[in-house]
């Protein structure tokens, strides 16, 4: 199931960067029938500039636990949590603020290589000067 990106809440208060997931089941859309998770819980608990691994064999399921980490699907069953909160109910921009991932391997947009740099700031909150300066400090 892809997820609907709009709408949501902030969480207010303290953020303290826990993700969990909680019986998870999953299977993506174009093979329902074959499961890919199969009732995957874990959590992790993250302090400021902490770098966590998820580590495994080939086809172990990390890329799909990144994949609901991020929102790209929603679990068929169990739920992803931030900081206690189902991320369904989270507000998506914001989200993704909140939680970086870097994978193993880049993936690449369609578009220029500066397009693919700036993917995901809020542009139409910056004047062009900014915007060059982002730029300019990302190719650094």
């Amino acid at each position: 199931m892809h997820v609907n990106q709009k709408g949501g809440e902030k969480i207010e208060g303290e953020i303290n960067g826990r993700i969990e997931l909680r019986n998870v089941k999953f299977s993506y859309p174009g093979k329902a029938d074959v499961q890919v998770l199969k009732g995957v819980s874990l959590s992790v608990d993250n302090d400021k500039n902490r770098v966590i691994a998820l580590c495994g064999t080939s086809g172990c399921g990390k890329s799909s636990i990144i994949s609901l980490i991020e929102r790209f699907y929603d679990p068929s069953e169990g739920e992803v949590l931030f900081n206690g909160r189902n991320i369904k109910e989270l507000d998506p921009k914001w989200y993704h603020t909140q939680v970086g991932i870097v994978q193993q391997e880049p993936v690449l947009f369609s578009g220029t290589i500066a397009e693919n740099i700036l993917y995901g700031l809020d542009l139409e909150a910056e004047g062009q000067a900014e915007i060059d300066e982002r730029m300019d400090d990302a190719c650094r």
